[in-house]
């Protein structure tokens, strides 16, 4: 709660400084596009943190691998990964539908491992729901160049070193979203082969329909940026 209300003071803050000193990102139509620019600029600010961060890499992997959670360590990188989308909610106007449930998903989860003791071993369960959220987001942070992307080819759409940015949050994110899917696939069906339609991987899978679908969307639309033909954006 603490690091949304810094994230909504600084995106202000950002806003009118980037406003005073470049007449590019001052002449933005309509104005409300600035926020989009500025909350992505935040977003992968803090993923690239993250990404960088070989203690984000230790803990995650001592959390996905050997089952061992560092609680506080992961609550501080969880509140900095969410932290935009959720200031975004409430600042962003005319988000796209998949967006927002994207949002309201990955804010949702983060909220229940918050309230779980995930030093209990194991992915059986509730436990399973909240640490298959984690790889989801833990994997995620390779892609924060596509958040770079999505803010300055709305300033600079010309510039060739956003092209270039263009080609490479493509590539990443669908190394990243290839790597989530195809581990939540063994999991889900781990519980589907044995046909157990319990509650919490049920749940998961239609929570993870919103999540998957907004990432979907956003590669169909990356893919149209890089073609030879490139389309009217379709992404407010």
């Amino acid at each position: 709660l603490i690091l949304s209300v810094v994230v909504t003071i600084a995106l202000a803050v950002a806003k009118k400084i980037w406003e005073a000193i470049d007449p590019k990102f001052q002449s933005i139509t309509p104005s409300h596009k600035k926020w989009y620019v500025v909350a992505n600029i935040s977003k992968s600010f803090f993923l690239g943190c993250l990404a960088f961060s070989s203690k984000y890499w230790y803990g995650s992997y001592q959390s996905q691998v050997l089952d061992n959670f560092p609680l506080i360590e992961l609550k501080r990188c969880m509140a900095m990964y969410i932290a935009t989308d959720l200031v975004a909610l409430y600042m962003v106007p005319k988000l796209p539908v998949s967006t927002i449930l994207h949002h309201v998903t990955t804010t949702a989860v983060t909220l229940l491992v918050f309230g779980l003791n995930l030093k209990i071993k194991g992915l059986a369960g509730i436990f399973g729901f909240a640490k298959m959220g984690l790889l989801y987001g833990n994997i995620s942070t390779i892609s924060f160049l596509v958040n770079a992307y999505l803010a300055l080819r709305v300033v600079y759409p010309k510039v060739m070193l956003v092209k270039i940015l263009s080609f490479l949050s493509l590539a990443t994110y669908i190394v990243s979203c290839s790597l989530i899917w195809s581990i939540h696939l063994m999991w889900i069906f781990g519980y589907w082969g044995h046909f157990d339609f319990s509650f919490y991987p049920v749940m998961y899978s239609v929570l993870l329909v919103f999540i998957v679908n907004d990432d979907i969307v956003l590669i169909k639309w990356l893919i149209r940026q890089n073609s030879p033909i490139n389309e009217k954006d379709k992404v407010q």
